[in-house]
């Protein structure tokens, strides 16, 4: 299921991809999210490799990580007629219509809880943490308090034998306090120490331990040197002024407070949960038809566009480069192609034509470049994958736990 939903993400901006990819200032592209490390479940330190969070954390991690690698363009670029491909010019599918194969849900009857879809506090600290990541010095006199980003080299031992996985290797781990995920009150027992300082810190490992079931249940010892606190600025309007020009190109043009760059990344976190819990509603629709032709040949044609764009390769050459079968590839291009069917059966339903004048509208100064680059008809497209998402999002029922209102 998690995998056909993140295809799904993938489809779900697949009118958007191409023009946030070429064209940042035609929609808020500047923020790239770190992952979240909030406190979840607890774990043990790890090896040399030095992987502080949970295995599910740190695959969390990775998955999120690729997700936000983007490759260095080529000099490929498609024509307009090429974008436009498959497209009329108000932005449907050429020869489809969608309510002949798709019912939408009624989407008022889809109930999610706001608890959780909200990003925690410690997703949006961590985030700015991310951020300030470039400016942080190394504190070799400050004591360590709750909330520090704190560098340390540890081994364990169990029944006073050092055991596998139980030790840096003097490579030095960094974890911060009360965010990443460690066994037991572990970090919190750095509290206090200042750098330089080396200690027991004593744990006891959980009773299952899926990490390495021999340690379950077990007492354990880890001989702790504090080599360093990272110091990262405060982030407040004076370093927002003096850094204008790096926050207004993470957090856009209207970023000029703290509070400007919360929102922005509470937004982003917010509307992205959302779409996921969204088509995860929307999964059984999904799995309910089959995409014709024409969709999945105007799928096919972006998700080529893109490839060409980005790896300056075909699709069918990513393809066989990156391992995937030919089923595999059909069943990524036929997800694509029900993103875009929804998009359109909404646009249908509610009888979206975008007109010249809209089309300016949204792109305004930017219009007749975007035209002569795109075409009408991928703008169009642009637009109703844009506004059917804002529609599924307005529409849902968001629920509010009891405990959200005191």
């Amino acid at each position: 299921m998690k995998n056909r939903v993140v295809t799904f993400l993938t489809a779900a901006v697949l009118g958007l991809g191409l023009l946030t990819g070429c064209s940042a200032s035609t929609e808020p592209s500047y923020l790239v999210p770190t992952t979240e490390s909030g406190k979840e479940e607890s774990t043990a330190p790890t090896s040399a490799s030095q992987e502080a969070a949970t295995s599910e954390s740190a695959s969390d991690q990775s998955e999120e990580d690729s997700s936000e690698t983007v490759p260095s363009q080529t000099e490929y670029t498609p024509t307009p007629e090429q974008f436009s491909e498959g497209y009329t010019d108000e932005g449907y599918i050429k020869g489809l219509t969608v309510a002949e194969y798709l019912k939408l849900p009624d989407f008022k009857a889809i109930e999610l809880k706001e608890s959780e879809i909200a990003p925690t506090d410690a997703r949006v600290a961590a985030y700015i943490s991310y951020f300030l990541s470039p400016y942080v010095t190394e504190d070799r006199e400050s004591e360590i308090k709750d909330g520090d980003t704190v560098n340390i080299d540890y081994v364990g031992y169990v029944d006073g034998e050092a055991f596998d996985g139980g030790s840096t290797q003097g490579q030095g781990t960094t974890v911060t306090i009360g965010i990443t995920s460690y066994i037991d009150d572990f970090l919190e027992q750095l509290i206090g120490h200042k750098p330089g300082d080396s200690f027991d810190v004593e744990v006891t490992f959980p009773d299952p331990y899926t990490n390495n079931p021999d340690l379950a249940g077990k007492d354990a010892v880890f001989k702790t040197t504090i080599n360093y606190v990272n110091k990262a600025p405060d982030f407040n309007e004076e370093f927002i002024k003096e850094h204008q020009e790096e926050v207004e190109a993470t957090f856009g043009p209207d970023a000029k407070t703290p509070a400007d760059c919360t929102k922005v990344i509470y937004d982003y976190y917010y509307e992205n949960t959302l779409m996921t819990k969204i088509q995860e509603a929307l999964q059984d629709t999904l799995d309910s038809f089959d995409a014709p032709e024409e969709a999945f040949n105007t799928a096919k044609n972006q998700m080529d566009l893109n490839t060409r764009m980005m790896y300056g390769e075909s699709l069918d050459e990513f393809a066989k480069s990156a391992g995937y079968t030919d089923t595999q590839m059909d069943v990524m291009i036929e997800e694509n192609a029900k993103a875009l069917m929804v998009y359109q059966a909404i646009a249908e339903a509610e009888g979206w034509h975008y007109t010249e004048e809209e089309l300016k509208a949204e792109f305004k100064e930017e219009y007749d470049s975007m035209l002569e680059k795109y075409g009408k008809g991928y703008l169009a497209q642009y637009l109703i994958s844009k506004n059917g998402a804002k529609y599924m999002q307005e529409n849902v029922t968001i629920i509010r736990d009891k405990t959200q209102d005191k």
